[in-house]
């Protein structure tokens, strides 16, 4: 009799966003402008003496500057990683992009906008631990990821891809407008989009509704002045008006 013995290959899926651990970068008012931590916020980057430590593979930068500090710029670099953020100087609250670092590598970060000469430098490990990450703990390459909690400032965010920036205003007879890039907007991508409202009407707001959803209130019918706000636009048909207005339809697409 002859066993024939059947080999089970299995596959290891690839890591996505959803599943990647994060580095979490945040702008601050005080003399260090900016920090790098892991979602236990263990310092990412050292100055001198030996560099942090840290699993090699995918990562999610979260980038939080909800204190609206102007000037810093990010900047990531090493094999394969050239990342530059500085989240429009203050204009934009949050972000989120993502950076794969290779093992046994080398790399380094800082404010490169602000405080050049200033370099925090870490490494990654030889090998990752066997979910494809090791523990968020310095130095360590085994145990539980930590993925942490993207900053609060974007309304209704997940790990999602950055698209631009987008104009709206509220002119003073009450008319609206909403464009990107000097152009009325059509059809978008889904992601985040930042909203730039100048409104100039005490009488009129701003909201914005997806179709079947609630509506968000960019400003409110008695707000003069600039707001800002960080949206994600998921797939759907949606709208801008202002209360008890003309609702004006734009589509946003996969």
């Amino acid at each position: 009799m002859i066993a024939v013995l059947l080999a089970l290959v299995v596959v290891a899926a690839p890591v996505t966003a959803a599943d990647a651990p994060s580095l979490y970068i945040t702008w601050h008012a005080g003399p260090q402008r900016l920090t790098t931590t892991l979602a236990n916020g263990t310092p990412v980057g050292t100055t001198s003496g030996a560099p942090t430590v840290i699993p090699p593979g995918l990562y999610n930068l979260i980038f939080d500057d909800s204190a609206a500090v102007e000037g810093p710029g990010f900047e990531l670099k090493g094999p394969g990683v050239n990342v530059y953020e500085d989240l429009f100087f203050g204009e934009i609250q949050s972000g989120t992009l993502t950076a794969t670092l290779l093992p046994s590598s080398t790399y380094t970060w800082r404010n490169v906008a602000e405080q050049p000469n200033i370099i925090f430098t870490f490494a990654t490990s030889a090998e990752a631990g066997a979910s494809g990450f090791g523990s968020t703990g310095q130095g360590s390459t085994g145990g539980t990821t930590k993925t942490g909690t993207p900053a609060k400032s974007i309304v209704g965010s997940d790990v999602v891809p950055f698209r631009g920036k987008l104009a709206a205003t509220v002119d003073a007879a009450g008319r609206l407008a909403l464009t990107t890039k000097g152009k009325p907007v059509a059809t978008l991508k889904t992601g985040l989009y930042t909203f730039t409202v100048v409104d100039k009407s005490a009488k009129k707001g701003f909201s914005i509704q997806k179709l079947k959803g609630s509506a968000i209130t960019l400003t409110g019918v008695a707000y003069k002045g600039t707001h800002v706000k960080t949206l994600n636009l998921k797939a759907g048909q949606w709208t801008f008006f202002s209360p008890s207005g003309t609702k004006n339809y734009f589509i946003v697409s996969k």
